[in-house]
């Protein structure tokens, strides 16, 4: 069989596939939080599997945001940006009302017009946050930090939730300046129930806890407790839709599966009809752990 395989003829074959025409859509990601001052919204286009684009921005988008219907929102283009791919607004004052429901538009010459609806998630309080060091022992022996975080889950409705950590430092340089930094936490737990999201975090729903009090535990490699007075560990706990939540969670699926010859290829999930990508809101709310 060794020697047979060496010989291309008896075990493969080529088979030619006549591509369809590809007709360019619109491709726009738009994520907002209801703690956003600036709303940022990025406008592509796509093309064919075969094509080798110079560029897949759209730089003469009109891009409309409705609440309720009513027109709260028009973008404009990102002023001094090299590639003109993203377009801004003023979201100061905007997503406090819960339920309310969220309407994207997007447009371009030579284009179809997109669009998107969201429903304003609740606002989650955070009820408790703990750190407890070098207490949870990996499969290896050494001793990671765990991060507690407890909640109340909203009865009778589907929830669907990501719990972020970063921490926050700053430094001299010896000189003049002082430089401060966010960096992301990488989580981790036990519960299968969490599961990985592509910004470190983890995401999941409340399937089996509905209407409960809800204790989430994730660890870490990183020593979650902070050292100093200045430094502090920022814990968000963000209320997604379930738009952004299934966007996330095939995300993180395409990513595993890129580059594994044995794994189904997975499709990016998203929400634009009439083209591709994802328009999301979701609510956070935020815990400081300081020494």
């Amino acid at each position: 069989m060794l020697l047979a395989s060496c010989n291309g003829d008896k075990f493969s074959q080529v088979v030619e596939i006549d591509l369809p025409d590809h007709t360019p859509v619109l491709s726009v990601s738009a994520e907002f939080s209801n703690l956003d001052t600036l709303l940022t919204a990025f406008v592509y286009h796509t093309y064919a599997t075969n094509q080798e684009p110079d560029s897949s921005n759209v730089a003469n988008a009109t891009i409309k945001l409705y609440e309720d219907g009513n027109l709260v929102r028009e973008f404009a283009p990102r002023q001094f940006a090299i590639i003109q791919d993203s377009y801004v607004a003023d979201g100061t004052g905007l997503f406090r009302s819960d339920g309310s429901t969220y309407r994207l538009e997007v447009s371009a010459p030579g284009y179809a017009t997109v669009f998107a609806e969201q429903r304003l998630p609740q606002k989650i309080e955070i009820a408790a946050v703990t750190v407890k060091p070098e207490s949870v022992p990996d499969p290896d022996g050494s001793k990671l930090d765990e991060l507690v975080v407890e909640f109340d889950d909203p009865a009778g409705e589907e929830n669907y939730y990501l719990l972020d950590a970063f921490e926050y430092f700053c430094y001299f340089d010896g000189a003049m300046d002082t430089f401060c930094y966010n960096n992301s936490v990488y989580l981790d737990s036990f519960d299968p129930l969490l599961e990985f999201s592509p910004n470190n975090g983890l995401i999941i729903n409340d399937k089996t806890f509905d209407g409960k009090r809800v204790t989430l535990r994730a660890t870490s490699y990183n020593s979650l407790l902070p050292s100093s007075p200045e430094e502090r560990l920022i814990v968000q706990l963000v209320h997604l839709s379930r738009e952004k939540y299934v966007y996330l969670r095939s995300l993180a699926q395409y990513e595993n599966a890129d580059g594994n010859p044995f794994a189904e290829p997975v499709t990016v999930q998203g929400n634009i009809e009439g083209g591709v990508g994802l328009f999301s809101l979701e609510t956070m709310d935020t815990v400081q752990v300081r020494q």
